[in-house]
This record gives C-alpha cells, structure tokens and sequence, in this order.
C-alpha cells in the first residue's frame, strides 16, 4: 500500500495534479479497483512508473535475446487510406501507426505512457496540460520533430467545417479554447474545463502526428509518407495489400528498442470469406489473423502451432437509430423485442458480456450501475409499434459486416424477435468497404465500435451534440453538461454519479439496441513473436519478430 509521504514525492517531481490524493486514498480504501486506480490516475496526469509502483505491479521486461529480419504477413480487411484524421476504421491506423505515431499510448492495462511526447505536466486546476516533447526524434526527410509539428496537426484538426473526429474532439466547442507552442519542444493545450481524457484521447487512432508540409503536399499518405516511425510504406492497393518496410535512422521508439525487428510487414486483404483466411493461415501465405471471429475460433485453435490472443473489451456493435428520423414508438418497440442475451449466444457464442443499451461498459471506471437490464416484452411492443401505424411495415436496417459475419447474424436474430411483435425489419447488408461510406447516414444501422478505457472519451466522440460521428444525432442539454463534469471530474466515483444522467439520457431516448460487449480474438504462428494483444486493436509492428 503507497504511503502519503511517497505521493507528496511524486509531487515535487511536477509529475501529477492536486487531485491525485484523493485517487490514491480511494484505492487503499479498496473503494476502487486496481485497475480503475491505474486508469484515472494516469488520465491526470500520474507517470506510467509511478501508477506502476502505487498499484504494485512490475512491468513485464522486454525480451532480451531476438531475432531480426523476415516478413510478417497479417491478414486484415483495408481500405482507402488517405489523410490519418479522416480514418473512420482502425484496420488502416495499424498499417499506418509505426510510420506516423501518436504523442502519448496506452496499452491493455489503459495506463497512458510516453511517446512522442516525453513526458506532461495536468494543472491542479486541469485546465492546461503541458506537453514536453522528446529531442532527437527525425522525421523520415531529415527534419525535427518539434512543436511545429503538433501546433500545425492541432490546427489542422481544428479548422472550422472539418469533418474528421478530430474536429469534434480538439475544437473550442469541445473544451480547447488554444494551442500554445512554448518553444521548441514545448506545447501546451489550455482548456476551458478540466477533462481527464485528454492524455488518453491523444492516443486515439486519428491522431497520428503528420509532417508540417502534409497538407501543401497533398494530405495523402499514400503519396507523401514522411513520418518519425520505424517502418516506411512500400505499396498500398485497397482490397488487395499493402507493404511497409523498416526505415534506417528511426528514433529507436518509447522503449528504447532501436530499430524495429522485422524487414518487413506484409499487410494481406482476402476479403470477407472467412474460410480464406483460415485457408491461408493453414498453408502459410499468413502468419497472424487480424481478427477471429466467433465462427472462425474453434477451427483455428484446432489448427498446428497457433497462438490465440483473448481480450476483454469494451468493444460493440450498437444497432442505432437517427432519431431525428425515426418515431419513438418505433425506436422502444423494437428495443422491447429485442432479446441481447439470445444475441450474445447465438451470433457470437457468448464471448462477451450482454449490454445495457447505453453504450457504456462495467469495465469503464466512470461507468454508473443504474441497476437496469434490458427485458424482451414482446407484448408491449406489439402494442408499440401499432400504435406508431408500423406493423408489418418494412423498415430497413443497414449493415457492412465490417468485423465479420457475426454482425448480419446478430441482426438476423434481432429481425426474428421483432417479427413476433409484428416488426418487419429488412436487412441492407452492403460490402464492408462501402458501408463505411454511408454508415454515419443510415435511419437505422449497425455499427462497430472499439474500446475506449473511459465512459467519458466514448460519449464526447458518439453522442454529443453535433459532433462528427453522431451518427444517431442525438442532442440534449442536460446529456452534454452532465459529459462535461463528469469529464471534469478527478476521480472515477465522482465521474460516474454525472455519468448516471448520459446513460439514462440514452435510455430515455431510445437511441439504440446494443446487444453485448465483445470478447475479442486475434492471432497466428507460434514463430510469431512480441505480438502485444490490445483491447482496441491498436497494434505497433516494431515490436514484433519471427523465431524462424
């Protein structure tokens, strides 16, 4: 158990904010989780070491002897790859993640960590965050990285009419008032409130840290790929695949690993047909699976020399509604019909947890229990939805299976249920490529969604009003006040009592079905080595290397 003593040090080395004692107390309190602990008191501000040595882990060391050279050669669906802050899909930032790369990271443990950025100073107050970059980092054409360069990605996320998720998420509207270059490797951002997401958002897939000249050049990676990261890119063909190679003269990475381990990385496109990838892994034109779907997962554990990666997650498919457009007779019908525990089982074999409708996980440390739990009342909604003048009526649902085929069967069973209430859903299942063109604009539509280590980083990005990537346009008020104090707030309990009214806010509304959280499974060759599980799917290629 920390001492008082040991935080006031901490303290003295600027390292952490006036908040932070009340974080510590909680957690020797057993008042919250270790875990929790580890998340919230990095968020404000806390050294990764230090959140380390308080919740009384020790790192795992790195391994020592290695072997370098070879390709690796992953399975994953891309698609088109332009500027990092237009990304709607995480599939092209892991092609893209060790050629431009983030300020700060965090890993499965949601601890945020140095990258770019060496260390940060959280104001007591929380309203600035100063950002100390590292010396020495290159650019791939021979530049500094400095300040420069983070004020002109700043900017560029900020400019007025910007459609990226960056927009919504680094604007003035969302808490930025400024940017401030202090000097050279130097920034500091000045808020209008406290937000504890701030050094977690950072690492947010969007928000790889692109060249001052990216935009003069024609703002697409493709074809000015300058970046401090350790690998280059070689090719890229949507649908087909995609190179990067190791670049000399890398920084040598936050670990201080040097140069990444493998020659090269072969990113390999196969498609929807889930039986090809298994195929492929089968007879070695891969190495990893991206990701193993539930159909997928008992075949490939009985395949030769396959090591299989688990996560629990606060991953979802959230089968929403634009409720500007839809009647809310229709919207609760069709949540009364639905069952999510029968979801869970029969399209995705219960590897995950049923969800509770709000978008918000148990395993989020600001997350509240309000002690709900969805009920099918087949009866209610029949009543429902006749009196919305809607029985029997198509309404259409529209879907990408973007993470596979457990999405349409997902939505195939939901279709079942509401047809005992009279529902007549009509699956739209597009090509996964195209449904990332349309999917923030469907009436009703499944969309996957990755983990985010906190309730309030999720809400700020999916629901408040006029955000980019409100796809449900959903807006109240009272909604957006509550997500600001509860981002404001220092402590997860504290958090959580604001995030009672976002969650309930949605349930009111009935803004969605979200049926489970999904346990996710990646993985490959035994010969595959240092391939590090996260709960987003951000995965770094530097690290890994082939014992073969």
């Amino acid at each position: 158990m920390a001492k008082k003593h040991d935080l006031q040090k901490v303290k003295e080395q600027g390292k952490t904010n006036i908040n932070l004692p009340e974080v510590v107390d909680q957690f020797q309190r057993k008042e919250i989780s270790r875990r929790d602990f580890m998340q919230m008191a990095s968020a404000l501000g806390m050294s990764a070491a230090a959140v380390y040595g308080f919740a009384g882990i020790t790192p795992k060391a790195q391994a020592q002897s290695v072997k370098k050279g070879g390709t690796f050669k992953i399975d994953t669906p891309l698609q088109k790859l332009k500027d990092p802050q237009t990304f709607s899909w995480i599939e092209g930032s892991n092609v893209t993640r060790d050629i431009c790369e983030y300020l700060t990271y965090y890993g499965e443990d949601g601890v945020v960590k140095p990258y770019l950025a060496e260390k940060w100073n959280v104001s007591d107050d929380g309203k600035s965050v100063d950002l100390f970059l590292r010396k020495g980092v290159k650019w791939s054409n021979g530049d500094d990285f400095n300040a420069e360069d983070v004020v002109h990605n700043f900017t560029r996320w900020r400019v007025e009419g910007n459609t990226s998720p960056n927009h919504g998420e680094w604007n003035k509207a969302s808490g930025l008032d400024s940017v401030e270059k202090v000097n050279s490797h130097h920034v500091r951002l000045h808020l209008s409130a406290a937000d504890v997401s701030v050094l977690h958002r950072l690492y947010a897939y969007p928000t790889q840290m692109v060249h001052r000249s990216f935009d003069d050049t024609g703002a697409d990676l493709t074809q000015n790929g300058i970046g401090t990261g350790a690998f280059q890119l070689e090719s890229y063909q949507v649908g087909e695949g995609a190179k990067i190679v190791r670049r000399p003269g890398y920084w040598g990475g936050p670990e201080g690993q040097g140069d990444a381990y493998l020659d090269a990385v072969h990113f390999v496109d196969l498609g929807e047909d889930a039986q090809a990838s298994i195929s492929a892994i089968a007879s070695g034109q891969t190495d990893w699976i991206y990701k193993i779907t539930p159909k997928q997962l008992e075949i490939v554990r009985g395949l030769p020399d396959m090591n299989i990666l688990e996560s629990v997650t606060q991953q979802t498919a959230v089968i929403r509604f634009n409720i500007k457009e839809t009647d809310p007779k229709v919207r609760r019908a069709i949540q009364l019909a639905a069952n999510n525990a029968e979801m869970l089982r029969i399209a995705y074999a219960n590897n995950g947890d049923t969800a509770e409708n709000h978008h918000t996980a148990p395993t989020q440390p600001d997350y509240y229990d309000l002690g709900f739990r969805p009920e099918q009342n087949i009866a209610e909604a029949a009543k429902l939805i006749e009196a919305a003048g809607m029985k029997g009526k198509e309404i259409k649902l529209t879907l990408g299976n973007t993470q596979g085929d457990w999405e349409q069967n997902t939505c195939e069973v939901l279709q079942q249920q509401c047809k005992k209430a009279g529902i007549n859903i009509v699956l739209q299942v597009l090509p996964s490529a195209e449904y990332w063109e349309v999917w923030d604009k469907s009436k009703f539509g499944l969309t996957f969604w990755t983990s985010r280590p906190l309730a309030v980083m999720l809400h700020k990005l999916a629901y408040k009003a006029g955000v980019p990537w409100n796809e449900s346009h959903f807006a109240s008020q009272k909604y957006d006040d509550a997500l600001a104090a509860a981002a404001a707030s220092p402590d997860a309990k504290a958090a959580s009592k604001h995030m009672k009214v976002c969650q309930q806010e949605l349930l009111d509304e009935n803004v969605m079905v979200q049926p489970f959280w999904t346990t996710l499974y990646t993985g490959g060759k035994a010969h595959v080595k240092n391939f590090q599980k996260h709960p987003a799917e951000y995965y770094h290629m530097r690290r890994i290397w082939l014992d073969s």
